[in-house]
C-alpha cells in the first residue's frame, strides 16, 4: 500500500480567492464530463443487454443538469417514437407514452390472464441504472481532478 500525503493549501487559497461565478465554471465543465462519463456507462449496459432495437432505448437515458446548483441526475426521458409504450388510452388522448427502458431496469412480474390463466409473459431485469451507479464512484474523482486543474489554471 502506497501512503500518499497531499498538501492542498495552495489550491484552497485560491479557492478563496475566487469568485462566486468563478467557483461555479470550476466545477462546471467536470461535472459536465463526469455526468456523460455516467450516461454512457448505462447506454452501454443497455446496449451490450441484446435487447431488441437497443440503440433507441438507449437513446431515452438523458442526463439533466441543475444550473442554480451543482450537480446533474441520470434519468429516462422521452426521445422518440421507437423506443416509447403507448398503451390505447394514451392513443385516445394524445399522451405521449412511457420510455421502454423504465420497465428494462426493473424488470416486471409475470402476468397471467384473467379467464384463462395462461402466462402473458415477464420482462427480465437488466439492471442497466446499476452500471451507472457503479460509475458515478469514477465520476466524483473525476469531478476534484478537474476542479483542481482548472483551479490550477485560473490560479496562474
Amino acid at each position: 500500500m502506497i501512503a500518499l500525503r497531499l498538501d492542498d493549501r495552495e489550491l484552497l487559497y485560491i479557492w478563496a480567492q475566487l469568485s462566486e461565478r468563478d467557483r461555479m465554471k470550476a466545477l462546471r465543465n467536470p461535472t459536465r464530463r463526469a455526468a456523460n462519463a455516467v450516461r454512457r456507462a448505462a447506454q452501454n449496459s443497455i446496449k451490450s443487454a441484446g435487447i431488441h432495437n437497443a440503440a433507441a432505448i438507449a437513446r431515452t437515458v438523458r442526463i439533466a443538469h441543475f444550473k442554480k446548483m451543482l450537480g446533474f441526475k441520470v434519468a429516462l426521458r422521452n426521445r422518440g417514437q421507437k423506443a416509447m409504450h403507448i398503451t390505447r388510452q394514451d392513443r385516445k388522448h394524445g399522451g405521449k407514452g412511457k420510455p421502454l427502458a423504465f420497465w428494462f431496469g426493473g424488470g416486471t412480474a409475470e402476468r397471467f390472464t384473467r379467464k384463462t390463466g395462461l402466462s402473458r409473459g415477464r420482462l427480465t431485469k437488466y439492471g442497466f441504472m446499476d452500471a451507472a451507479h457503479a460509475a458515478n464512484a469514477t465520476a466524483v474523482q473525476q469531478i476534484t481532478d478537474g476542479m483542481a486543474l482548472w483551479i490550477e489554471r485560473l490560479g496562474k
